[in-house]
């Protein structure tokens, strides 16, 4: 990360934070009672994310390296979304800093209440295709019938010789600098992978997209910047990621046949590339590489997104707890693993102390509002280092939300993890049966809450006045 004085003070802020947690759990511990056991796990993955994020540094990029020289392909897999928000994306593509040779857009059988709906050829999106091509950008357009997202990816992975993979999703907009800062760890011949930050492009639209923008930012500020650190991502986000290609082309087959439980394994395409990186080398992040994404603006289409999320949590899980114990994949997979029992362990005996009389309502607010000032300040770096792009007044509403946050991990997201692990069998990952986000709500149109792509117009609105 930058060391700007925003993230300075961040630094002496979470550090501060963390002195203070670390005495009192060192004082608390030693009683050895079940809390003290579930506190100390919890902090315990906090720490190890916060520091190591505090101690990353920027990438720069090698000398004598020439990286105008690798042939740069962006993959974009295609299922019943909406071609304005598509059309926002290709355009964007022809305005990057550091074009790609090709674009690839796949259609997995878009539909429309049972009937094929063929997104590519919507005038909005043929439009945007020209724009790239006549940018210089080589736009490859199939459509297929309906086999899943990683069928629709191979279709580039097979046929193309590029040395960079970038992968995107068709609900998304890169910044204008983006593809250029993702290449940059690329000039070390360690780095096999790369991800990017996503933001919501949606954040404005109402209190939830606000709340999980804040808990998706920093999942990539805090999460990824501290796996960085180590060279060990352990997902690079499929919403902005790049693989060299000789990591993606060898492992083609493992990647369309994965099986787990016996089922074939459809969701966590970005999962799979990043371990199929790992068995090569270093998986890095760029924080500085911006990816605008839609972000669920209902419980029901987070729910859904989610539980997919999850089940590929249990089968990445366990492929990362085979790694060696001194290594960074296990230490962060083993912490967080312990601390989301220990979380749920801690809360069924608070709740449950609290009702029976065991545990004083008193402790169980105090608890609460601990948890409520670590969340603020964890979240802090939201308002000083992310979302340049917005007024400070922006950022410190969508940062009031940091309660609500961590009420949906508890109340929604944790009790997902769980029943993962219950039925961890995957699923397809189409769950999307219909357009849920578009890019021209009234709070998703291009404002401050969510900018328009980088001197990308946006398209009018179909039958606006």
């Amino acid at each position: 990360m930058k060391r700007t004085p925003g993230f300075i003070l961040v630094s002496i802020i979470s550090l501060g934070m963390m002195t203070m947690l670390l005495i009192n759990h060192l004082s608390y511990a030693v009683k050895f009672t079940n809390l003290a056991v579930c506190y100390t796990l919890m902090f315990i993955h906090l720490a190890l994310k916060m520091v190591a994020s505090l101690a990353a540094v920027p990438h720069k990029a090698q000398p004598g390296v020439d990286l105008d020289a690798l042939t740069v392909d962006v993959v974009v897999p295609i299922y019943n979304e909406d071609p304005d928000l598509l059309a926002a994306g290709v355009t964007a593509m022809s305005r990057q800093d550091r074009k790609p040779r090709a674009l690839w857009l796949v259609d997995d059988g878009s539909q429309r209440d049972g009937v094929p709906f063929p997104v590519l050829e919507e005038p909005v999106v043929r439009e945007a295709i020209a724009v790239a091509r006549a940018a210089g950008i080589d736009v490859v357009c199939r459509r297929q019938e309906n086999k899943g997202k990683r069928e629709a990816q191979s279709v580039a992975f097979a046929e193309s010789d590029a040395d960079i993979f970038v992968t995107t999703d068709s609900d998304t907009y890169l910044q204008q600098d983006a593809l250029a800062l993702m290449l940059i760890p690329f000039s070390r011949p360690e780095v096999m992978s790369v991800g990017g930050t996503a933001y919501g492009q949606n954040v404005g639209r109402n209190i939830l997209t606000r709340a999980l923008d804040l808990g998706f930012v920093m999942s990539f500020l805090q999460g990824r910047v501290a796996e960085g650190y180590f060279g060990a991502v352990r997902v690079n986000c499929g919403i902005l990621a790049a693989y060299r290609g000789e990591v993606v082309r060898p492992n083609l087959d493992r990647f369309l046949n994965q099986r787990f439980m016996g089922v074939p394994v459809r969701a966590g395409d970005d999962r799979a590339l990043t371990f199929f990186a790992k068995e090569r080398g270093r998986t890095e992040f760029q924080p500085l590489a911006i990816a605008y994404s839609a972000l669920p603006e209902n419980l029901s289409h987070l729910a859904r997104q989610r539980m997919r999320w999850a089940r590929s949590w249990c089968w990445g899980t366990l492929w990362l707890l085979r790694r060696p114990i001194r290594s960074a994949d296990f230490l962060f997979t083993a912490t967080q693993c312990l601390g989301i029992l220990a979380y749920g362990i801690a809360m069924t005996i608070g709740l449950l102390g609290a009702a029976s009389g065991a545990i004083s309502v008193d402790l169980l607010i105090w608890s609460v509002l601990v948890a409520v000032g670590i969340g603020y300040v964890a979240h802090l770096r939201y308002v000083l280092v992310a979302r340049r792009e917005q007024p400070v007044w922006q950022r410190l509403l969508t940062w009031l939300t940091s309660p609500l946050t961590s009420v949906l991990y508890l109340a929604l997201l944790l009790p997902l993890y769980y029943r993962a692990l219950a039925q961890p069998a995957p699923r397809a990952w189409g769950t999307r049966q219909r357009v849920e986000v578009g890019l021209h709500k009234p709070a998703t149109a291009a404002t401050a809450e969510s900018p328009a792509p980088v001197g990308v117009p946006v398209p009018a609105v179909v039958g606006a006045a």
